[in-house]
């Protein structure tokens, strides 16, 4: 099976927190002496220019087999200190190019947090927000894919809300989050919009309410169409379940301390969680809940992370494993665990710091094309006040956890022909050398889910595309310890 987790940011809801946690966050720093590192990098990219709240909190593995990154960059002025910041880099770190939106002086702070790839570009969710007149507002944007704008859309029919993730479904996209209904009332909800951003439905949940604490949202659907949606009621773990049209199909209350920073849907629809108190206790309580897809709590397991104290976002691999991403506060360090779902770590890693830079703090990890892990995140600098956030930080690490290159495989070396191409029925897949029992193929969209999966019987297969929609797919051939030996891009017509 293989998913990958929605991750999710915190926000609080009072007005003026995300201010808030920002300063938290600079304040520890402060305290932060950089210790020894483990890993040796290849790929690994600070972008920005070292000011204050240069921010990235989304990667994503873009159709070209690229990656584009999501944050904010400083401008600087009192009236505008932020603004949106998406950079489109290959899968090497250089920059095709950057697009920062400018959204006028309504805001002290405008930050993306969360994307999608389109079959036009991409479309973008962030927030304003400006503690100084205590609102929030969330917007979208679409860009081409040469970086071009669209068009733009500022939610202010939903004043005072936060809506944090994204997800593309049919015929558009779905954004979640919470707005405040009345002086603190918080309720999660979900909004529908079609490709050119004109909403389709609203749905909002009275049964769950953050109780004027602090949430998460966590974002993802099922292979029926279905939205899980999760984040905390009163400080504990909550997991809603809707149909296609956001109507309410099941809420799973947990009795699990923090939100659910990230959760993953698999091949059978089975969803599994990742909550934690990072944000609000020190050691932070870390844990994975295992559920069924009708909401049956099948396990719930708290586990010891060791020596990442915060974590902030994870994916479940080709082996159903789970690659956790996040940091240690004291100091500052980008750290990537690997568990399997009892909870034993397979490996851990601490990546370097690079120079220039006080401390690194991962907010996103990606499963690549390739197999790989991306992570993305905020560098640290030190200025006159302490360490600020100044870059946004890219890397891409091997299934081990050392950061290395993002290597395409040439023609030439590849053991896997696959024809025709593009094709509307069927595949004929061809290995040139022979395989244990046990190696089998992949075919997964390039948002990573997995559509099929097949034991490789013979040198030459023939496998049924009729389950799968027209569009860009991935097959991959894996053998029989996980390993994966070639893997090509195919059309379906």
């Amino acid at each position: 099976m293989y998913a990958v987790l929605s991750s999710s940011k915190f926000y609080f809801a009072a007005e003026n927190t995300n201010f808030m946690i920002r300063l938290t966050f600079i304040v520890l720093c402060f305290f932060a002496t950089n210790y020894g590192v483990l890993a040796q990098h290849l790929v690994e990219e600070i972008y920005g220019e070292g000011l204050g709240f240069t921010e990235g909190y989304d990667v994503i593995n873009t159709d070209d087999e690229g990656f584009l990154l999501i944050g904010s960059k400083t401008i600087g002025t009192n009236e505008n200190f932020t603004d949106p910041w998406c950079i489109k880099i290959d899968n090497k770190g250089n920059v095709f190019w950057e697009f920062q939106p400018v959204f006028g002086l309504n805001s002290i702070y405008d930050i993306a947090y969360s994307g999608i790839e389109t079959e036009e570009g991409f479309v973008i969710l962030g927030n304003h927000d400006d503690p100084a007149t205590f609102t929030n507002l969330s917007y979208l944007f679409a860009v081409d894919k040469e970086g071009n704008e669209l068009w733009r859309k500022e939610l202010l029919e939903y004043p005072s809300a936060n809506y944090g993730k994204i997800i593309e479904v049919e015929d558009g996209f779905v954004i979640g989050g919470a707005f405040d209904r009345s002086f603190g009332d918080w309720v999660y909800s979900l909004v529908k919009f079609n490709v050119e951003g004109n909403e389709v439905w609203f749905q909002e949940y009275d049964e769950v309410s953050s109780g004027g604490l602090f949430f998460t949202i966590s974002l993802a659907k099922d292979s029926q169409g279905n939205i899980i949606l999760g984040g905390d009621s009163q400080g504990r773990t909550c997991i809603i379940k809707t149909d296609s049209a956001g109507e309410l199909l099941w809420i799973q209350h947990l009795d699990v301390q923090g939100p659910s920073l990230a959760h993953a849907i698999t091949s059978t629809d089975e969803i599994v969680s990742l909550s934690s108190t990072t944000y609000s206790s020190n050691p932070s309580i870390n844990t994975i809940s295992h559920l069924s897809a009708d909401g049956e709590i099948k396990s719930i397991l708290e586990i010891d992370y060791g020596f990442i104290e915060s974590p902030t976002d994870a994916v479940l691999s080709l082996a159903n494993e789970l690659i956790i991403a996040g940091s240690n506060l004291f100091p500052t360090e980008p750290t990537v665990i690997k568990l399997d779902l009892t909870g034993d770590t397979l490996w851990s890693t601490v990546i370097d710091v690079p120079e220039g830079l006080v401390g690194v703090a991962l907010e996103e990890v990606e499963i690549t094309a390739f197999n790989n892990i991306a992570v993305a995140g905020i560098g640290f600098v030190n200025s006159s006040i302490g360490p600020v956030s100044g870059y946004i930080y890219f890397g891409i690490l091997n299934g081990e956890g050392v950061i290395t290159s993002e290597e395409f495989i040439p023609i030439q070396d590849r053991v896997l022909t696959i024809y025709p191409n593009p094709s509307s029925d069927f595949l004929f897949v061809n290995t040139d050398q022979w395989l244990d029992r046990g190696a089998y193929l992949m075919i997964h969209k390039l948002d990573g889910k997995l559509m099929i999966k097949e034991e490789v019987k013979q040198e030459k297969e023939m496998v049924s595309l009729t389950s799968l929609a027209a569009g860009k797919y991935l097959v991959s051939l894996i053998d029989a310890q996980h390993q994966t030996i070639s893997k090509q891009v195919f059309i379906k017509l």
